[in-house]
């Protein structure tokens, strides 16, 4: 006669239940970790008309996952009549190109853009010699 396991039956019940429902479904949304419940998300967006879903659309042609990205650029073209000549299955830089052209449509910012206008901001200040004042132009500095 075959013997199972305790740990075995245990793993099996556990298994039964979530099959049935005892464990919760991850929840449709753009950030969800299952991937038909991130397309779910895309494919509500594309029926909103609302700035937010814009925004989350053009962030998901940014994605890893090549039908996040196509659905994402459907539901755009959908909504705004045009790709702005994005297309999901093109090398990554000439995506990032088209993903600034719809954030410049959409009025999006680059955070790292802002991030660069705050060092070059840094990098136009004179620098300050160990005296205390600023150097001279034409005078040398010691390094």
């Amino acid at each position: 006669m075959l013997r199972f396991d305790r740990g075995l039956h245990a793993v099996g019940l556990i298994g039964t239940l979530c099959v049935l429902g005892g464990c919760p479904s991850p929840k449709i949304g753009f950030d969800s970790p299952a991937p038909t419940k991130r397309l779910d998300a895309i494919a509500l967006a594309a029926q909103e008309d609302d700035q937010e879903s814009r925004i989350q659309l053009v962030e998901k042609l940014g994605s890893t996952d090549p039908a996040e990205r196509m659905l994402a650029i459907r539901a755009l073209e959908q909504r705004e009549g045009t790709t702005l000549d994005y297309d999901h299955a093109a090398p990554q830089w000439e995506r990032l190109e088209a993903i600034e052209r719809w954030r410049d449509r959409i009025g999006i910012s680059d955070p790292d853009e802002d991030l660069d206008e705050d060092s070059d901001a840094e990098d136009d200040e004179a620098p300050i010699s160990e005296s205390g004042s600023e150097p001279r132009s034409g005078s040398r500095q010691e390094g």
